[in-house]
């Protein structure tokens, strides 16, 4: 193994001169060094070519790199001050070129990541695969699918791994020269004399960097409690702040995003790009595209070219429905960019808007090759052939959608549609079935229906039975609900961030009517559906509002609001019918109140529990039972 690093270093030195010349950089400057980059890679290439001149027919050669260099306008005009700024000039993509017996020739290779060299470096020297490495064994590449042996882990193998012994000590010399080399490419700050704050500020930027892997992992969850920390102690590092944001904006807590983006505000004595384009992203994220759109021209005009912000301007018209504006912009970002798979992804999505399904199909096919890993362009795909009456094709596009996502429940019944209505292979179906319940992860009770149609009764009803309450108690009994509404703000945001679904893995949780086609597909769940005549609700809601003194309630029927609930009880029963995890029983608001005791009965079936019925009952309010039978 070979490691040239000299193309690194020239890159962040020179790249800045390479054609074409920007604005910022000196005429003199730029004809001086124009050519260093170009010179850096013909000397390895010179180099590269010795080297095969020793190899023969029997060693299989990879070449590769795990990031680029941007050469073109996506080059930063500055490297922001901290220890990774360097990194602001990096490309994600690299390179990846295999040779040997048993590879394809003039093939692409799919999908391939930094972290699948090692299993496939493996796989040729006919060693096992450890199962809890992250990368996989590049198949794709080879002439014969290969066959893997997988071990639980090479950190329990004896053996000479590469790692220093123990007894082994580095000198001082040559930590300071390692040292000094990182501050001068500027990967990281002097530490100078004050060897406490050295230590801080070193383990701020170990949590830092810790905190954007668990991001790129998509476990933003742990990176988001890093960051908070880091924030809440050094408020005056605005970069930790803004990366907060990021993750807030990801997982859909936009609460937190806008609180912090409004302090972030107050501290600044300056007008920041940057946060103008976080606020104009979390704009976008709420679904507010005018704003965004503002937000976003505002840049353009005070702060000229940023990163991404044509493509951010394109979302926007997008999310407005100007889809002309929208072509003609992410049209624009790819001849400036062919290889940002954002512009390709979202040009896709405006032509399937269009209709234009040929078209959007080449386009989310070169989104595929930028990205590999992204399902929802792969169910894109799917659309686009299945538009073009190409059914076989289409569920090959659904098959890789589920691969990578497995519980994508809108794929999968895509794919059993297509087996069902077009292809005509039941077995198909039964086989997809099958293999989804064998991965669900937990099951949950959901109390859901209309708000006010008893779904806080039900919540009373089944805490008497001593079943486990999802609940954080946030919003207290009072005048509506004098017994309490067990509710849990976390999932009044499950459009946008399910996380909070692993914590109630075994429990009761109230949500919504609206909100349970966003209820993640990866566990069982078993709905009591509260149903409560839409004349009632309305009243009830009413009432409901008068008492806490919202509104001035007007005594005109509300036609269009008793619609869409209708629509949406409709829309509910259609849709619970065509989920495979989901069991539904609906109970009636006033049967509930009259007849109790039989309601109960059909829980404790529905549940496959027995339960203390009288304890159940006793949550019934009297007055409402009094109320009902006078009625």
């Amino acid at each position: 193994a070979v490691y040239y690093d000299a193309i690194d270093h020239f890159s962040h030195a020179f790249m800045k001169y390479y054609p074409p010349r920007r604005e910022h950089i000196p005429v003199k400057e730029y004809e001086l060094y124009k050519n260093v980059v170009s010179g850096a890679y013909l000397f390895h290439d010179m180099m590269l070519g010795r080297l095969l001149d020793f190899v023969d027919d029997d060693t299989t050669v990879i070449l590769m790199s795990d990031h680029g260099f941007h050469p073109n306008h996506n080059r930063p005009d500055y490297i922001p001050k901290e220890p990774t700024g360097p990194a602001i000039e990096h490309s994600p993509f690299g390179i990846l070129v295999m040779k040997g017996p048993g590879i394809k020739k003039d093939e692409l290779v799919f999908g391939a990541s930094l972290l699948d060299i090692t299993p496939t470096i493996l796989n040729i020297y006919g060693l096992p695969v450890a199962s809890d490495m992250d990368g996989k064994v590049l198949s794709n590449a080879f002439v014969r699918e290969p066959e893997i042996d997988y071990i639980e882990s090479w950190d329990a193998v004896e053996g000479n791994d590469g790692c220093h012994p123990k007894d082994v000590k580095v000198s001082e010399e040559e930590m300071s020269a390692e040292l000094k080399q990182l501050v001068d490419l500027g990967y990281i700050e002097d530490p100078g004399n004050n060897s406490e704050e050295a230590v801080k500020s070193t383990l701020n930027e170990n949590n830092y960097n810790l905190a954007r892997a668990y991001f790129n992992g998509q476990q933003w969850e742990e990176g988001i409690s890093i960051l908070e920390k880091l924030n809440e102690e050094n408020p005056e590092i605005i970069r930790f702040a803004t990366y907060l944001i990021h993750g807030y904006l990801v997982t859909g807590k936009y609460k937190k995003a806008r609180i912090l983006v409004d302090k972030v505000k107050q501290q600044l004595d300056r007008e920041s790009p940057q946060l103008d384009m976080l606020e104009g992203t979390l704009f976008l994220a709420e679904e507010r595209p005018v704003k965004a759109l503002a937000l976003f021209k505002k840049v353009e005009n005070e702060a000229g070219h940023q990163p991404f912000l044509k493509l951010k301007i394109a979302n926007s018209y997008l999310q407005m429905r100007k889809l002309d504006e929208a072509e003609a912009l992410l049209r624009q970002c790819l001849k400036e960019d062919s290889e940002e798979f954002g512009s390709w992804y979202s040009l896709g999505v405006c032509l399937f808007e269009k209709a234009d399904y040929e078209n959007a199909l080449d386009t989310f096919l070169s989104a595929s090759g930028l990205m590999y890993y992204h399902p929802q362009t792969h169910y894109y795909i799917a659309e686009c052939l299945f538009n073009l009456e190409d059914y076989e094709n289409a569920t090959q596009a659904l098959k890789v959608c589920l691969t990578i996502a497995p519980h994508m429940n809108i794929a999968r019944n895509k794919l059993i549609y297509i087996y069902q209505h077009h292809l005509n292979q039941p077995e198909k179906i039964a086989e997809l079935k099958v293999e989804f319940q064998n991965k669900l992860k937990g099951e949950l009770i959901i109390v859901s229906g209309l708000p006010r149609s008893g779904t806080s009764m039900m919540m009373q009803i089944l805490h008497a039975a001593d079943l486990p309450i999802f609940t954080d108690q946030e919003r207290k009994p009072d005048e509506n609900n004098k017994k309490g509404y067990f509710e849990h703000e976390a999932v009044k945001n499950t459009a946008k961030n399910k996380s909070w679904v692993k914590e109630a893995n075994g429990k009761v949780v109230k949500v919504i009517a609206h909100l349970l086609p966003h209820l993640p597909h990866n566990f069982k769940y078993k709905i009591i559906f509260m149903e409560r005549s839409i004349d009632d609700i309305l009243s009830s809601q009413s009432n409901m509002l008068k008492r806490d003194g919202k509104v001035n309630v007007s005594d005109i029927y509300p036609t269009n609001l008793a619609n869409a609930y209708k629509e949406t009880i409709h829309h509910i029963k259609k849709w619970s019918q065509q989920q495979d995890n989901i069991d539904i029983i609906y109970l009636n608001y006033d049967e509930v109140i009259e007849d109790a005791e039989n309601q109960i009965e059909k829980i404790s079936k529905f549940l496959a529990k027995d339960f203390a019925k009288e304890k159940m009952i006793s949550q019934i309010n009297p007055e409402l039972r009094r109320e009902k039978s006078l009625h």
